[in-house]
């Protein structure tokens, strides 16, 4: 006769055994591309807020190019110039490299433009083209009640402005010229596109609303160095 306790040490086992065979289903998870495949890398284009690792085409490598390289008389959209122009991201993209040997070689620029990027500028470039040299944006952050000279807009004129206007008039490159040209009213007619003026900066839909007002609360506080 086997005894109560043998029964019930090997109901024990035979269920412990059953519970250790058993084994939850993996997981399949949602399928953005629905052909059972998760992608490695998936690419956010717009994302919120900028990333700091991260080089955005629509706010840094466009102004960049357009302001130091899309002038007029070289790589701007009219065929003023000689080059090919480099105002569309499929016109960087296709001539990126030829563009990156250039700037780090110094030729483009070219020295009668009296323009000098710097080290940061020619390395932010090459970033976006081994990050992929994707189309990509980001929402910078942007305070609309702000308007330091310092803080916003001095880095708003060096960004979109100062490639054109460092050696053309009126030139932007420090807060006396700034201000002089912000004191005349074709100066954010230009911003706005308003009144007659072009829109500026060139080869652009503008300067995002944002940013533009700053650049208004700076005039209507008396346009202070602060």
């Amino acid at each position: 006769m086997i005894k109560p306790h043998r029964i019930f040490v090997g109901l024990f086992v035979i269920t412990t055994m059953a519970i250790a065979c058993h084994h939850k289903p993996d997981i399949i998870e949602p399928n953005p591309n629905g052909n059972g495949n998760i992608p490695d890398t998936i690419i956010v284009v717009n994302p919120d807020p900028c990333s700091p690792d991260t080089v955005y085409f629509q706010n840094t490598i466009l102004p960049f190019v357009n302001s130091n390289c899309a002038m007029s008389g070289c790589h701007d959209s009219n065929g003023s110039g000689e080059a090919d122009p480099y105002t569309t991201y499929s016109q960087i993209r296709s001539n990126r490299n030829d563009m990156l040997e250039e700037m780090q070689q110094g030729t483009m620029p070219p020295q009668s433009s009296g323009i000098t990027l710097t080290a940061d500028q020619i390395t932010q470039f090459q970033l976006w083209i081994q990050q992929g040299a994707q189309n990509n944006s980001c929402q910078e952050d942007c305070d609309p009640t702000q308007g330091s000279f310092a803080t916003n807009v001095a880095p708003i004129i060096e960004t979109y402005c100062v490639g054109c206007h460092g050696s053309n008039s009126p030139s932007l490159e420090n807060y006396a010229q700034i201000s002089a040209a912000a004191a005349d009213p074709s100066f954010m007619n230009s911003l706005h596109g308003i009144n007659g003026s072009p829109i500026m900066p060139q080869n652009t839909t503008g300067l995002p609303d944002c940013q533009i007002q700053q650049i208004q609360n700076w005039i209507d506080a008396g346009r202070p160095n602060n």
